[in-house]
């Protein structure tokens, strides 16, 4: 199948050298309409799940052996409904949060297209709360302190979720493992701040009276957050009725009601937080401020050790990516082949250092674990070195791909499994070798850059000179410096 470039939106044309500064690699990169054929690529096993245009599948990655699940659509289907998986597809390519599910890649066919995404093992926070009824306040408070950060995030980037509910929210791993992951964003949506959004949109236990309205902002999500609290706090919704009509009823008309028992063994911060988020839009709190809430900043997560903080600071001060290929291969690597284990103590780092919660890590934040750990004497200037060298958006903060690519360890990136999936993503013709062309088509951005600088970047790899990298230049990459 041939190489596909998309077409650049600029006339600026980039010369090398610029292009090693400017030249973006991210999560965003490698997420892409494949280029192979759904079963070259994967082998499908049992549904895991139905919806009214498709299901879910469990699927394994024949090279990686890795499972993940397949959200399959129908075609033939409104075109309405059409556009809102391209529009899922969309959002979700562009997402980078530890607590949003991370979606690989996608298929389309004549009749279908295929969603690959995270698989979780822990299943649904609405299995938990059927199950058991009700939550302890820790475990409460950091089921939702993580779905606010993703939320802070989401909100700050333009986009509402607008299905926040208990079965679009997943453990990680094990039930009730500290870790969950946001999903389903089928009814998402990018929102212009200042204007309101006017579809309704949602299921009907968790939307707000403005929703119901038809008139309504992003602080949509926070009246579902405060819905969701109440539901895990004790076991019931705060709005109920005998059909839709009675709960819309009851969400417009009925004042919050804590006369559960469990509620007296409930804290007042608990229920503050609840009232301050089931309240009027004018008055409700946004995510960074529920962030903040008494609530939900006291609790204390179990933190890792010293010398994992210190072995990952170091990593973040030891990190090259002088050489693009290398850093688009690590790229690579830490959002699509490394495995929860692999990366689950370098998410709890990085949710520790990101003592605001808001999903990435500023100077400020790095600064202040780097000076615990390393004392005041060049923290500054190694802090602003790092912030150069992995924030090449130049937004001012480390995201957390940005993160893993600079501490996930070399010896799990450079597993000849892991390097043989990244040689083959290059290796669009399946020729064994990789072109400037194979390089220009997988890391060409928004940007118009020279002929040269794809060049240039194979030859940085292609040791013999015969203008194409082969899988021994690939792995040399990483095993040059092992050996010097």
């Amino acid at each position: 199948m041939g190489i596909c470039c998309s077409r650049a939106t600029t006339t600026r044309t980039i010369d090398i050298e610029t292009a090693r500064k400017t030249l973006k690699i991210t999560a965003q990169t490698f997420v892409k309409e494949s280029t192979q054929q759904l079963l070259e690529v994967y082998k499908i096993g049992n549904i895991i799940g139905t919806g009214t245009y498709g299901e879910v599948r469990l699927v394994t990655h024949k090279e990686t052996n890795h499972q993940r699940a397949m959200k399959v659509f129908r075609k033939n289907i409104p075109k309405i409904q059409q556009e809102k998986i391209r529009n899922e597809i969309s959002i979700l390519k562009n997402l980078d949060h530890p607590n949003i599910i991370r979606m690989f890649e996608y298929f389309e066919d004549s009749n279908k297209i295929y969603l690959i995404m995270e698989k979780c093992e822990g299943g649904e926070l609405y299995e938990y709360i059927l199950k058991q009824n009700s939550f302890s306040e820790f475990e409460a408070a950091n089921i939702i302190k993580q779905l606010l950060s993703a939320l802070a995030y989401l909100h700050e980037n333009t986009i509402a979720h607008r299905d926040i509910k208990p079965e679009n929210i997943l453990f990680e791993e094990a039930p009730l493992s500290p870790s969950i992951k946001l999903i389903d964003f089928g009814i998402a949506t990018k929102f212009i701040p200042g204007s309101y959004l006017k579809e309704a949109a949602g299921t009907v236990y968790y939307i707000s009276p403005e929703v119901i309205n038809e008139k309504y902002t992003e602080k949509c999500d926070m009246w579902s957050c405060g819905v969701l609290t109440y539901m895990i706090l004790c076991g019931e919704p705060p709005f109920d009725g005998d059909s839709d009509v009675d709960i819309v009823k009851s969400i417009q008309t009925q004042s919050i009601i804590f006369n559960q028992t469990i509620w007296l063994q409930n804290s007042m911060e608990s229920r503050d937080f609840i009232l301050k988020l089931l309240c009027p839009e004018s008055f409700r709190m946004t995510a960074a401020q529920a962030l903040k809430h008494p609530w939900i900043a006291n609790i204390e997560i179990p933190s890792p050790c010293k010398e994992a903080y210190t072995s990952t600071l170091t990593a973040l001060k030891a990190f090259n990516n002088n050489n693009k290929l290398k850093e688009a291969v690590r790229t690579f690597i830490v959002t699509q082949c490394t495995t929860l284990a692999e990366t689950k103590e370098l998410k709890e780092i990085f949710r520790a250092i990101d003592k605001n919660s808001d999903g990435k890590i500023s100077k400020d934040e790095l600064s202040l674990y780097y000076c615990r750990f390393f004392g005041n004497e060049k923290s500054e200037e190694e802090v602003t070195g790092i912030m150069t060298k992995l924030d090449r958006r130049n937004t001012g903060f480390i995201n957390y791909t940005e993160f893993l690519k600079a501490c996930v360890s070399d010896s799990i990136i450079s597993t000849k499994g892991n390097l043989k999936a990244a040689f083959n993503k290059f290796d669009m013709e399946r020729s064994g070798k990789i072109s400037a062309k194979e390089i220009k088509a997988i890391l060409q951005d928004e940007e118009i850059y020279e002929e040269s600088v794809w060049n240039e970047i194979m030859k940085e790899c292609d040791r013999n000179g015969d203008g194409v990298v082969d899988f021994e230049e690939f792995c040399d990459l990483f095993f040059r410096e092992n050996r010097s």
